[in-house]
């Protein structure tokens, strides 16, 4: 399954971590910009217990701020990324979907330990949702610094798009481009806004440039909340919860 998602996150202060969903812009021919909640290309407001684009403070220093307040993207060369065709599993009961997104999404820097013991407790359902490989809904980079929901995969899925040519593996390649240029930010301690800004400007620059406009020529009429693939997006009116709900489900929901 793809490792690139249109991307729905947050930073996690007491930590210094960030972590960042991924939900496509809500239009036609949406980028592959990984915006956080907040003000961001969705306008999706950030589930209880996020603060939005923080950039985290160093332990006992005082509440001072830690990492990069600039990001320059490092575009990996040779960039070389990786497309893995989804399969679907029925491995999640419908009850689980919108628990796992309760305990591990809501507060993904899961100090009470909630994320850790639901995964225990469902073994079967968590190694679908977020496989080591990247390839299920739910992807965790930089050490669980950073999440990001696989829309590539889900237009997949949706679509029977499993071509290395085809729509979802653009969008994914594009994705992964974009996010491996920036991800060093986010594990210098940089504010999710930072890694944002970041992307930007990835996706006008060399190789990201040329994958996304390949992404964008392979998509048309596919993706974005009226594209052939929409269920993948977040409408217009939908409740978050339900969409991460709705997303995972397309990949292991029985």
């Amino acid at each position: 399954m793809g490792r690139g998602s249109s991307v729905v996150g947050a930073s996690l202060i007491a930590l210094g971590a960030v972590a960042a969903f991924v939900a496509c812009k809500s239009e036609e021919e949406p980028s592959t910009f990984e915006p956080g909640f907040g003000q961001n290309d969705s306008g999706v407001e950030p589930p209880s217990g996020f603060t939005p684009d923080g950039g985290g403070t160093a332990p006992g220093d005082g509440g001072g701020p830690v990492g990069p307040t600039s990001c320059a993207p490092k575009i990996p060369d040779p960039f070389e990324p990786k497309w893995i065709a989804p399969t679907k599993a029925e491995a999640c009961e419908t009850e689980e979907l919108g628990a796992y997104y309760d305990a591990c999404l809501v507060n993904p820097a899961d100090p009470e330990k909630k994320c850790e013991a639901w995964r225990a407790a469902h073994p079967a359902c968590t190694a679908c949702l977020e496989p080591a490989d990247k390839s299920g809904p739910i992807q965790w980079h930089v050490d669980r610094k950073l999440v990001t929901l696989n829309v590539a995969g889900c237009v997949s899925i949706v679509g029977s798009d499993v071509a290395e040519d085809g729509c979802a593996a653009s969008f994914d390649k594009a994705v992964q481009c974009t996010r491996q240029s920036c991800d060093w930010c986010i594990e210098a301690g940089g504010k999710y806004e930072t890694f944002q800004t970041c992307q930007g400007t990835a996706r006008t620059t060399g190789v990201c440039a040329s994958l996304e406009s390949v992404r964008s020529t392979k998509c048309q009429g596919i993706t974005g909340t009226s594209g052939t693939a929409k269920t993948c997006w977040l409408g217009q009116g939908d409740v978050e919860r339900d969409f991460f709900a709705r997303v995972e489900g397309i990949f292991c929901g029985k």
